[in-house]
């Protein structure tokens, strides 16, 4: 690959991966990062000049992505804590990474976002970063990931803890999780491009269940119940969930996430099996 590499979201559980990988290959990369302290952590890494700032804002994503030929946007939320986080960190984020790579002049922008059919704010807020990186006109790849299974995963950490507790969800969604290698590999194949240009595809691993079952592969039985329509009243005025063990929100624990299509074969991996993926 000539020229550097543009990532944000390396410090997120599977950024961290991406990094090391590019890293490990000999592959200058750019990045933004929130804090002095990951800054001084990603110089000593081998990674150069990583810009201090916020994904949002135009000065730090400007600076960072100068030079860069590949352009890979990680950075965003699966649950806000408080009202307008999702549009705030993945739509303005989105849009705004667009708007770089366009102004840059990428040869391909990767864009990761979540599989999912719904109107729920999260998905919402991804759909639009999409939009938005489409009508840029920048030639580019979506990676629309299932749930991400592996060591350190919030997923494993979460089954695994249920129990027998009670949680607002049905457990009836069906997901489809992808192993957090396979996830890597999927994203640097797309970025040396790999992948189909100017398309969406949905990455899955090999095995598909209900949350019902995932939860009973990590030994946990709660007690699922339907989602209420009013959430509390610390909820309603923050604008997230009143129960801050859930990874998402109720309303999107009850959105399956199967691919459409084999993405997986698309990019020529053979994925791991869930099994495989749980602890």
């Amino acid at each position: 690959m000539d020229g550097p590499v543009f990532i944000t979201g390396v410090t997120g559980y599977i950024g961290r991966r991406v990094l090391r990988r590019l890293l490990a290959g000999g592959v200058e990369v750019r990045t933004v990062v929130r804090s002095y302290a990951d800054q001084r952590r990603l110089e000593a890494e081998g990674v150069g000049f990583p810009q201090l700032g916020s994904v949002e804002l135009f000065a730090p994503m400007r600076q960072a992505i100068h030079t860069a030929r590949v352009a890979i946007h990680l950075a965003g939320i699966l649950k806000e804590e408080r009202g307008g986080r999702f549009r705030h960190v993945n739509e303005a984020a989105g849009r705004m990474f667009a708007r770089v790579a366009k102004e840059q002049g990428v040869d391909r922008a990767i864009l990761v976002t979540c599989i999912g059919e719904g109107a729920t704010g999260r998905l919402a807020s991804q759909r639009a970063a999409e939009v938005a990186l489409r009508e840029s006109g920048v030639p580019h790849t979506i990676l629309r990931l299932a749930p991400v299974f592996g060591e350190g995963s919030r997923w494993n950490s979460w089954f695994a803890g249920l129990g027998r507790s009670s949680l607002p969800a049905t457990g009836a969604a069906r997901w489809q999780p992808i192993d957090v290698e396979d996830a890597t590999d999927a994203i640097i194949r797309a970025a040396f491009g790999e992948a189909p240009v100017n398309q969406a595809i949905e990455l899955g691993g090999p095995d598909a269940g209900t949350l019902r079952e995932i939860a009973a592969r990590f030994g946990s039985t709660p007690d699922w119940r339907a989602p209420t329509r009013s959430p509390g009243l610390l909820a309603g005025l923050r604008g997230g969930t009143d129960d801050r063990s859930l990874p998402m929100s109720p309303e999107d624990l009850e959105i399956s996430a199967v691919p459409a299509g084999d993405g997986i074969a698309t990019l020529g991996l053979d994925p791991r099996g869930l099994r495989q993926a749980l602890p």
